[in-house]
Protein backbone atom coordinates (compact mmCIF):
# COMPACT_ATOMS: atom_id res chain seq x y z
CA UNK A 1 0.00 0.00 0.00
CA UNK A 2 2.64 2.23 0.76
CA UNK A 3 4.36 2.04 -2.73
CA UNK A 4 1.05 2.36 -4.37
CA UNK A 5 0.77 5.77 -2.07
CA UNK A 6 4.35 6.65 -2.87
CA UNK A 7 4.06 6.03 -6.42
CA UNK A 8 0.75 8.38 -7.04
CA UNK A 9 2.82 10.87 -5.21
CA UNK A 10 5.12 10.84 -7.41
CA UNK A 11 3.06 11.02 -10.09
CA UNK A 12 1.34 13.96 -8.79
CA UNK A 13 4.80 15.81 -8.52
CA UNK A 14 5.76 14.98 -11.86
CA UNK A 15 2.67 16.41 -13.41
CA UNK A 16 2.76 19.71 -11.42
CA UNK A 17 6.47 20.01 -12.66
CA UNK A 18 5.31 20.09 -15.83
CA UNK A 19 2.90 22.72 -15.23
CA UNK A 20 5.43 24.60 -13.74
CA UNK A 21 7.66 25.00 -16.37
CA UNK A 22 5.34 24.43 -19.64
CA UNK A 23 7.87 26.06 -22.00
CA UNK A 24 10.57 23.62 -21.10
CA UNK A 25 10.66 20.53 -23.48
CA UNK A 26 13.21 18.00 -22.85
CA UNK A 27 13.70 14.64 -24.07
CA UNK A 28 11.31 12.66 -21.21
CA UNK A 29 8.83 14.42 -23.26
CA UNK A 30 9.55 12.76 -26.03
CA UNK A 31 9.54 9.11 -24.78
CA UNK A 32 6.38 7.76 -24.79
CA UNK A 33 5.11 6.03 -21.46
CA UNK A 34 3.68 3.01 -21.11
CA UNK A 35 0.98 2.70 -19.01
CA UNK A 36 -0.93 -0.83 -18.20
CA UNK A 37 -4.61 -1.53 -17.49
CA UNK A 38 -4.67 -1.20 -13.84
CA UNK A 39 -3.02 2.15 -13.91
CA UNK A 40 -6.93 2.94 -13.65
CA UNK A 41 -7.17 1.97 -10.66
CA UNK A 42 -4.82 4.27 -9.00
CA UNK A 43 -6.60 5.81 -6.91
CA UNK A 44 -8.67 2.92 -5.59
CA UNK A 45 -9.13 2.59 -1.82
CA UNK A 46 -10.00 -0.15 0.13
CA UNK A 47 -13.13 1.24 0.58
CA UNK A 48 -13.82 1.30 -3.02
CA UNK A 49 -12.84 -2.58 -3.76
CA UNK A 50 -17.01 -3.70 -2.37
CA UNK A 51 -18.50 -1.58 -5.06
CA UNK A 52 -15.85 -3.18 -7.39
CA UNK A 53 -16.57 -6.47 -6.50
CA UNK A 54 -20.03 -6.03 -6.67
CA UNK A 55 -19.82 -4.44 -9.98
CA UNK A 56 -17.99 -6.81 -11.68
CA UNK A 57 -20.03 -9.45 -10.24
CA UNK A 58 -22.97 -7.68 -11.48
CA UNK A 59 -21.33 -6.97 -14.93
CA UNK A 60 -20.33 -10.86 -15.33
CA UNK A 61 -24.30 -12.09 -14.34
CA UNK A 62 -25.39 -9.86 -16.70
CA UNK A 63 -22.89 -11.40 -19.41
CA UNK A 64 -24.43 -14.58 -19.05
CA UNK A 65 -27.93 -13.77 -20.15
CA UNK A 66 -27.04 -13.67 -23.72
CA UNK A 67 -26.24 -17.27 -23.44
CA UNK A 68 -28.92 -18.31 -21.37
CA UNK A 69 -31.41 -16.40 -23.81
CA UNK A 70 -30.00 -18.24 -26.52
CA UNK A 71 -30.22 -21.87 -25.15
CA UNK A 72 -33.98 -20.96 -24.24
CA UNK A 73 -34.98 -19.84 -27.62
CA UNK A 74 -32.91 -23.30 -29.03
CA UNK A 75 -35.17 -25.41 -26.80
CA UNK A 76 -38.17 -23.18 -28.20
CA UNK A 77 -36.91 -23.99 -31.74
CA UNK A 78 -36.35 -27.56 -30.65
CA UNK A 79 -40.17 -28.08 -29.52
CA UNK A 80 -41.12 -26.49 -32.98
CA UNK A 81 -39.09 -29.02 -34.84
CA UNK A 82 -40.92 -31.93 -32.88
CA UNK A 83 -44.30 -30.04 -33.74
CA UNK A 84 -43.31 -30.35 -37.48
CA UNK A 85 -42.97 -34.12 -37.10
CA UNK A 86 -45.81 -34.95 -35.41
CA UNK A 87 -43.96 -35.96 -32.42
CA UNK A 88 -46.36 -34.05 -29.77
CA UNK A 89 -49.51 -32.48 -30.48
CA UNK A 90 -50.82 -28.81 -30.71
CA UNK A 91 -52.56 -28.34 -26.84
CA UNK A 92 -48.27 -29.60 -25.71
CA UNK A 93 -46.57 -27.40 -27.86
CA UNK A 94 -48.72 -24.77 -26.57
CA UNK A 95 -48.04 -25.47 -22.68
CA UNK A 96 -44.11 -26.08 -23.59
CA UNK A 97 -43.45 -22.82 -25.52
CA UNK A 98 -46.19 -20.90 -22.66
CA UNK A 99 -43.65 -22.27 -20.12
CA UNK A 100 -40.17 -21.17 -21.93
CA UNK A 101 -42.36 -17.76 -23.07
CA UNK A 102 -42.38 -17.29 -19.43
CA UNK A 103 -38.84 -18.11 -18.96
CA UNK A 104 -37.49 -15.49 -21.36
CA UNK A 105 -39.92 -13.01 -20.24
CA UNK A 106 -38.14 -13.89 -16.58
CA UNK A 107 -35.03 -13.53 -18.15
CA UNK A 108 -35.83 -10.08 -19.97
CA UNK A 109 -36.56 -8.80 -16.20
CA UNK A 110 -33.76 -10.18 -14.90
CA UNK A 111 -31.48 -8.52 -17.28
CA UNK A 112 -32.85 -5.71 -17.21
CA UNK A 113 -32.40 -5.47 -13.39
CA UNK A 114 -28.45 -6.51 -13.26
CA UNK A 115 -28.52 -4.00 -16.36
CA UNK A 116 -29.51 -1.46 -14.02
CA UNK A 117 -27.51 -2.27 -11.25
CA UNK A 118 -24.61 -2.82 -12.88
CA UNK A 119 -24.87 0.49 -14.71
CA UNK A 120 -25.42 2.04 -11.39
CA UNK A 121 -22.52 0.18 -9.12
CA UNK A 122 -19.86 1.14 -11.83
CA UNK A 123 -21.27 4.66 -12.42
CA UNK A 124 -20.85 4.61 -8.82
CA UNK A 125 -17.38 3.15 -8.48
CA UNK A 126 -16.62 5.99 -11.63
CA UNK A 127 -17.79 8.65 -8.61
CA UNK A 128 -15.52 7.05 -5.90
CA UNK A 129 -12.92 7.82 -8.43
CA UNK A 130 -13.20 11.13 -8.89
CA UNK A 131 -13.89 12.42 -5.58
CA UNK A 132 -10.68 10.45 -4.37
CA UNK A 133 -9.04 12.22 -7.60
CA UNK A 134 -10.58 15.74 -6.70
CA UNK A 135 -9.61 15.49 -3.07
CA UNK A 136 -5.90 14.25 -3.70
CA UNK A 137 -5.40 17.26 -6.09
CA UNK A 138 -6.65 19.82 -3.48
CA UNK A 139 -4.71 18.15 -0.73
CA UNK A 140 -1.87 18.39 -3.22
CA UNK A 141 -2.77 22.75 -3.80
CA UNK A 142 -3.12 23.24 -0.52
CA UNK A 143 0.18 22.25 0.77
CA UNK A 144 2.26 24.45 -2.08
CA UNK A 145 3.67 27.75 -1.46
CA UNK A 146 2.18 30.83 -2.21
CA UNK A 147 5.01 31.40 -4.69
CA UNK A 148 3.87 28.41 -6.84
CA UNK A 149 0.70 30.13 -6.86
CA UNK A 150 2.22 33.31 -8.31
CA UNK A 151 4.28 32.08 -10.73
CA UNK A 152 0.90 29.96 -12.42
CA UNK A 153 0.10 31.16 -15.88
CA UNK A 154 -3.47 30.16 -15.73
CA UNK A 155 -6.07 31.39 -12.86
CA UNK A 156 -5.29 28.78 -10.44
CA UNK A 157 -8.01 30.84 -8.34
CA UNK A 158 -10.87 29.15 -10.75
CA UNK A 159 -9.19 26.05 -10.32
CA UNK A 160 -8.88 25.85 -6.87
CA UNK A 161 -12.42 27.10 -6.18
CA UNK A 162 -13.83 24.66 -8.93
CA UNK A 163 -11.97 21.97 -6.89
CA UNK A 164 -13.39 22.79 -3.13
CA UNK A 165 -16.86 23.12 -5.00
CA UNK A 166 -16.47 19.73 -6.33
CA UNK A 167 -15.10 18.19 -3.03
CA UNK A 168 -17.36 19.54 -0.87
CA UNK A 169 -20.92 20.63 -2.32
CA UNK A 170 -20.97 18.76 -5.36
CA UNK A 171 -20.47 14.79 -5.02
CA UNK A 172 -23.63 12.74 -5.05
CA UNK A 173 -21.81 10.09 -2.83
CA UNK A 174 -20.32 12.37 -0.27
CA UNK A 175 -22.12 10.39 2.42
CA UNK A 176 -21.20 7.43 1.40
CA UNK A 177 -17.66 6.66 3.39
Amino acid sequence: MAKLTESKEEAMECDVEHLEHPEKKNDDDKQEHQTSPFSLFSFTSRSHFLTLLIALFLSIASGIVIPVFAVLLGRIFDIFTTFGEDEISGPDLVKKVSTYGIALAGLGLGSGLLNAFYLGFWLLFGELQAKSVREKLFDSMLGKDMEWYDMRKFSIETLISRQQTHVILHSPIQYLR
